[in-house]
Parts: structure tokens; C-alpha cells; sequence
């Protein structure tokens, strides 16, 4: 959802881009040495743990266990499960990283089968006996297991996550300008290739993919990221339904946002903070992020077009209209 603009001028920059986590990935760095091979390591790093589309991942591997069954876990994965859990009881579980079964009835995610509208009964069903946050257990040394037949889903935070991660392999490489992008997740330290702080443009969600911006962010040494909500949809008897799901109702959430920024210090959180709002909805959602001091831009659909909100953190960053 973010674009990166002003990546022109110096050429000491290195450019590394590729494929992952079902995305694509871009970063543009200073540094002293080539790190393609760490990003590389970094990058299958997070696949093998978090990867809902990696079938011998160590979250599919979890989701395989038996109910009851304590499953050794890394501490990384432990970290973002963490993150997941305390954002999921932070929504009271509007945003739940257990929904994953509710993505797939729906026809989303690496399970994208299901050519009908799911039936009210399966939803009911699945909602009674497949969902919960607070059937998944956690202790130290890094460990979880589930109450109920839980299937996780961290989508809306291993790509900030893996952001975050090259980002400090960086940091240690002694890189000190940066941009690390992940499907649309972006973290930036120090000064872009023209010697300026980096600019990020939100795209027009009209004109996806024709490099049309509605907004220009300004950042240095902090993160960003942008959920949609216009381009990720299953269409059921010509209606349209979104990939972002209340995991309390069980139904896509019908809301006029198109997209929902959010800059956070990490990209990690500023991924999760953007698709809890996305769910959460226009008013509830923009009071939520007040309330927390949260940087949030807000795209929807208006009576005259495309319209758009912030909180009074976001105007720092704000470069033109």
C-alpha cells in the first residue's frame, strides 16, 4: 500500500529486491558490505517460523498439535505470538490471532477454496469451537498450547516483524541510512539517497498500481504501514466481501475505510495497529488510535470521492495533500 518515493541520487545506495511471504520485498541501503546473504537469512528465518503457507513452518507445526500438548516454540516466535495476544485482548478480541478458520470459511489465505458464502451455521460453529485467543496458553521457557482446536494466523504482523528484524541486522551491519520494505510494510533510519528525510506515499486507492498518491509521508527512523481494504475482497452472488474479518461476529467488516496508515517506532506494531483499526471500524477505530497517542491516516469512501481523516499525531508527518 505504501510506495517509496525519492530512492534517486546517491549511488552508494545497494538495492536488494525479491520475493517472500507471499509478497515482495524492497530495501535500499548504505552499508558498508554486501548483506544480500543476510537478508536472505533473515528472510527465510521468519518463513520457517511464522509462514501460515509453509506447511513445515513452526506455526503450522503448532497448529497440527493436539489440544492440550505444550509445544517448545522459539523466543521469536514467542515474541510476536506475544504481540498478537496482547492486541487481541487490547480489541477484546475483534482482532484475534486465532481467526485463521474464519479466513479460510471465507475463502482467503493459503486456503482460498471455497467458491460459496459461508452458511451461518459454519460460521456459528467455527466461532464456538475454533475460536478464542484466550484458549492459547503461553509460559517461559518459550512455550504454548491451545484449549480448543486453534489454528494461529500472524499475517497482520510477520511481515512488520521480518521488517524489524533485517532492519537491526542492518543496524549491526553498519548501515546508517536504510529503507526495508516488506509488502507494503516500511521501516527507514538516517537519510534517504538525496541526503533528505525518506518520503513515503500513500497510494490513491483508485489508481493502484499507476504510482498515483494521495498523501506523502515524511519519515526518519520510525516505521509505517497501511492496511487495505479495496483490494483484497471474494465476491459471493455479486456482493462483495473484505479479506478483514471480525473475529466476534465472524463476518467481514463493512466499512467505508479504504486504507488505514499507521507509523509506529517499529513496523511490527505499526502492522498490527493498522489492521486492528481497519476491523474496528471508521469512528471507533480513530477514537481507539486518539486515545493512544497513535500517528493514523485514514482513507474512505465520501460522498464526493475519496476522503480522508488523521489523528492530530499523524500531522508531523503529513508533507502535501
Amino acid at each position: 500500500m505504501a510506495l517509496m518515493s525519492g530512492c534517486a541520487g546517491d549511488d552508494s545506495f545497494l538495492i536488494y529486491e525479491g520475493k517472500t511471504m507471499g509478497t515482495s520485498y524492497h530495501i535500499s541501503c548504505r552499508c558498508p558490505s554486501d548483506i544480500g546473504g543476510m537478508i536472505s537469512q533473515e528472510l527465510d528465518f521468519v518463513n520457517t517460523e511464522m509462514s501460515t503457507y509453509n506447511s513445515n513452518s513452526a506455526l503450522s507445526n503448532f497448529n497440527r498439535s493436539r489440544e492440550g500438548e505444550w509445544q517448545r516454540i522459539s523466543d521469536e516466535l514467542h515474541y510476536v505470538i506475544e504481540a498478537g495476544l496482547y492486541l487481541s485482548e487490547l480489541s477484546e478480541g475483534v482482532f484475534d490471532i486465532t481467526a485463521w478458520p474464519l479466513v479460510a470459511a471465507w475463502g482467503f489465505g493459503s486456503e482460498n477454496t471455497t467458491d460459496s458464502r459461508p452458511a451461518s451455521s459454519v460460521i456459528e460453529d467455527i466461532l464456538q469451537n475454533r475460536i478464542g485467543y484466550n484458549f492459547l496458553d503461553q509460559r517461559v521457557p518459550a512455550a504454548i498450547r491451545k484449549r480448543k482446536s486453534l489454528h494461529l494466523d500472524l499475517s497482520a504482523l510477520a511481515k512488520g516483524y521480518g521488517v524489524d528484524r533485517i532492519s537491526q541486522r542492518l543496524k549491526e551491519s553498519g548501515c546508517a541510512d536504510f529503507l526495508v520494505e516488506i509488502g507494503g510494510e516500511v521501516r527507514v533510519q538516517g537519510l534517504n539517497p538525496e541526503g533528505l528525510a525518506w518520503r513515503i506515499g500513500i497510494a490513491s486507492p483508485v489508481s493502484y498500481g499507476n504510482g498515483v498518491v494521495n498523501r506523502i509521508l515524511s519519515m526518519k527512523d520510525s516505521s509505517v504501514a497501511t492496511s487495505g481494504n479495496y483490494r483484497n475482497f471474494r465476491k459471493f452472488n455479486g456482493i462483495a466481501y473484505s479479506h478483514l474479518i471480525n473475529a466476534r461476529t465472524g463476518y467481514p467488516i463493512e466499512s467505508p475505510f479504504l486504507s488505514v496508515t499507521v507509523i509506529r517506532p517499529t513496523a511490527m506494531w505499526a502492522d498490527g495497529y493498522a489492521t486492528l483499526i481497519s476491523i474496528l471500524g471508521v469512528e471507533h477505530g480513530l477514537r481507539f488510535a486518539e486515545e493512544r497517542k497513535l500517528a493514523v491516516l485514514v482513507l474512505l469512501e465520501g460522498e464526493k470521492g475519496i476522503e480522508e481523516r488523521y489523528t492530530s499525531y499523524m500531522e508531523p508527518y503529513l508533507v502535501s495533500p
